[in-house]
Order: structure tokens, then sequence, then C-alpha cells
């Protein structure tokens, strides 16, 4: 039998509070908020059993898989195709109103 070392920032272990050696704080560093929860409470409530709950879970996540696959496939054909997505809304509406200024001169 193994050991987990606790120490190795590669394990698969996800750890939200770290204590430096050289402080007494310890500091939570986990990013969920109240709006991570709320397919867990969406699906809480509309489940009939726990194994409705696991496979209402288990869709979202292959949902959210099927995603991630299409936009990687899309961005591999024609990366112009996704690059918006990454754009800030201000950037974006630039961008449109450039394009849109192109087609105008034709």
């Amino acid at each position: 039998v193994s050991e987990a070392n606790l120490q190795n920032d590669r394990t698969h272990i996800v750890f939200t509070w770290q204590c430096p050696r050289d402080s007494d704080v310890c500091e939570n560093k986990d990013k969920l908020n109240e709006f991570g929860w709320v397919s867990t409470v969406y699906n809480k409530a509309i489940a009939i059993s726990n194994t409705d709950i696991i496979f209402k879970a288990v869709a979202v996540l292959f949902v959210t898989e099927m995603d991630e696959w299409i936009f990687s496939t899309l961005e591999a054909i024609n990366e112009d195709w996704t690059s918006h997505v990454a754009l800030s809304e201000d950037e974006t509406k630039q961008l449109i109103a450039s394009q849109q200024e192109e087609l105008r001169q034709f």
C-alpha cells in the first residue's frame, strides 16, 4: 500500500486550503461560489431518485464534453471561426464593425 504524498503539487487530490510553513494563516483558494451549485440544486429539484440525480449529472457532463469536442474540431478546421469567442465584448463589436466596413467597400 502506498502513501499519498500531500506535498506533491501534481497529485490528483484537490486541496483548496493552502497553509504556508512560515505562517499561522491559511488561505482557501477554491473558486466556487453560489452560482457553481445551481445545476446541483436544479438536479435535486427535478430528480425523483438518487439514480436520477446521477443520470442527470452525467448527462450534463456529457453535453459539456461534446461542446468542448465540437469547439476543438471547429477550431482545427478553421481557427478564424472560433477566435472571436476568446475576444471581449468590446473587441467583438470592433471586429464586427470593421468587417461590415470591409463589406461596404465591395
